[in-house]
């Protein structure tokens, strides 16, 4: 009944809905006596459309709708007998809908696109003359049409700086016939919020103002200009191809940045990040071309200050760039529906190595994320942990990571107790987050093993930008037991200085330097350096990106204790490592 029920919300027909249940009870119940499984057959259903797919299939596309204009006026064939004569009174785009009113200015029916295409191959509509109204009824009608247009207007303007907003850049996209190339820029304006905190909401409008004056005096009259967000400005060029425009699109950006924006005795340099996309009326549907642009935008603003990028789908860092945008939309459902795996990949000492070897008593591992797509297929975390960064949910990644290494240690215990331990990653935002701490703290507290089985990898940039946390961090942690290891070091800034101040047990050299010090004298003098720094110190050395067996033997040379790499052992799923050692019998079965 169950299955029965959530396939009736599918939209199915019976027929397809009946086949369907008996493949589900002929898989999961078996059929026959005595009952027997048997595989399911493939049945295929026609997925449905979105709204935004309905307004542009062919099934949707009817001239008689699309020629539809404010005030015209439609019969419907309302009963069997009853005919009533209404006239369109507004007609909005996001999605397409129609509003009618009766002669005496009352609203009756309101449509979307797809129910007012089948009410006119119903032939339950149709288009009419305008009927000769007394004066009054007119005026109602011009008041009521006001009414609509205003609405209409205020929906799809900015009012705070005369603009049109994003619901208004999307209907005037979607209005237009652009019978030639033309191009869609953003322009991000990168110190709006140092602006808005150092001098009011109303300085940053007038920043917003400033620009969008700029950018009219320099573009041409027929160009178009909204407002997408606070500190976002988009510019429609009709009849000016991305081609023809890029060459002049420095100099333009130039002008833009001229003077600086002055507010009562501050000043401020205009710093603009600039995206750009060509288009034509053929082009992709207009939610993509804009998300393309906001894609374009964000990669410059990434690049520096004042650069400038226009979208190409075979640019890579763009496509990496929609990629972690679109990670930004599914992080809660990713955490909520646990597609995240934790892996492990080995750090085995350098001396000595004589191999691979699975399943070895008093071996390190250090944690890894994965990310399940909707296939169920495992990939690599990097543009969904940088969505995480850019909107600051690391900290809730981080608790899932956490939480659930736990769990999978307490439910390991004899493994535990026969490896060194587990490194696992924390991000900065983590560290500096007081009730990230607390929730370690109390897991900490609540697990049935030695806290010094844990080891927290901490990069060295994140220790630099986040010192006081970081040091309270593992203050508090050392005090439970757990240990801790500077990851990347040798990328930081300062990393001498820093480096004993902070109470860490291991160093893990920045594989950068590791991955060609077999081929760079440079890097090898530099790996060398950064081991006897570390050992000055008391603390391990652990090299990362050890890719071959050169790299592995100049470490052993070098006197580096620990390698992390392929070629001394691949990452793999975390519910692996209990059936390795099983295998060696290290672990009962």
């Amino acid at each position: 009944n169950l299955v029965d029920q959530q396939l009736s919300e599918i939209g199915l027909d019976a027929g397809k809905q009946k086949s369907i249940s008996g493949e589900l009870v002929a898989l999961l119940l078996g059929t026959g006596t005595p009952r027997q499984i048997r595989p399911a057959k493939l049945i295929s259903i026609k997925p449905r459309q979105s709204e935004a797919q309905l307004d542009n299939s062919e099934d949707t596309k009817c001239h008689w709708v699309e020629n539809l204009q404010i005030g015209d006026w439609i019969e419907f064939v309302v009963g069997k007998q009853r005919r009533e004569k209404l006239k369109l009174i507004w007609l909005g785009s996001e999605p397409w809908h129609y509003v009618f009113a009766n002669q005496l200015g009352v609203k009756r029916f309101e449509f979307s696109r797809q129910q007012l295409i089948k009410h006119y191959k119903a032939k339950l509509v149709s288009k009419i003359e305008s009927p000769v109204l007394p004066i009054a009824t007119r005026a109602k009608h011009a008041v009521v049409e006001k009414y609509y247009t205003d609405v209409r207007n205020s929906a799809l303007e900015d009012s705070r700086v005369g603009l049109l907003n994003s619901r208004g850049l999307l209907s005037y996209l979607r209005e237009t016939e652009f019978d030639s190339a033309a191009t869609l820029i953003f322009v991000e304006i990168d110190d709006y919020r140092v602006i808005s905190q150092a001098c009011g909401i109303e300085a940053s409008d007038e920043v917003v103002k400033e620009i969008a004056k700029r950018i009219q005096q320099h573009s041409a009259s027929n160009a178009k200009l909204a407002r997408i967000d606070d500190q976002t400005l988009s510019l429609v060029l009709p009849d000016t191809s991305v081609d023809s425009f890029f060459p002049m699109a420095s100099a333009w950006g130039e002008a833009l940045r001229s003077e600086p924006f002055k507010h009562g005795s501050q000043s401020f340099p205009v710093i603009l990040s600039i995206g750009m996309i060509g288009f034509d009326r053929n082009s992709l549907h207009i939610d993509q071309l804009v998300k393309n642009v906001a894609v374009a935008c964000a990669s410059a603003k990434q690049s520096g200050r004042n650069h400038i990028k226009v979208y190409s789908e075979d640019d890579q860092k763009l496509l990496q760039r929609a990629e972690q945008l679109e990670w930004a939309g599914h992080i809660d459902k990713t955490l909520a529906n646990n597609r995240l795996v934790l892996a492990y990949q080995p750090i085995v000492p350098v001396a000595g190595y004589t191999g691979i070897q699975h399943g070895v008593k008093g071996q390190h591992y250090e944690v890894l994320l994965r990310v399940l797509d909707a296939k169920g297929r495992i990939r690599p975390p990097g543009s969904f942990l940088s969505a995480g960064e850019q909107l600051r949910r690391m900290p809730d990644i981080d608790r899932w990571v956490v939480s659930n290494l736990m769990i999978w240690m307490e439910n390991n215990l004899e493994l535990i107790e026969l490896i060194d331990g587990l490194s696992v990653n924390l991000s900065g935002q983590s560290v500096a987050s007081e009730s990230f701490l607390d929730f370690v703290t109390e897991q900490i507290y609540e697990v049935n093993f030695d806290p010094s089985k844990i080891t927290f990898e901490i990069t060295e940039t994140v220790a630099i930008d986040n010192f006081d946390h970081v040091k309270k961090f593992i203050q508090r942690m050392n005090k439970l037991g757990c240990k801790f290891s500077l990851d990347d070091f040798g990328s930081g800034y300062a990393s001498y200085s820093y480096l004993r101040n902070l109470d860490v047990d291991y160093l893990k050299i920045d594989g950068l330097f590791v991955k060609d010090m077999h081929t760079d004298s440079k890097d090898l003098m530099m790996v060398k350096s950064m081991n006897d720094i570390a050992h000055s110190l008391g603390l391990k050395t652990i090299a990362e990106f050890v890719e071959n067996k050169e790299i592995l033997s100049l470490l052993n040379e070098i006197g580096v204790d620990y390698a992390q790499g392929y070629h001394v052992g691949k990452p793999s799923p975390i519910a692996e490592l209990v059936n390795v050692y099983k295998a060696n019998q290290v672990v009962p079965a």
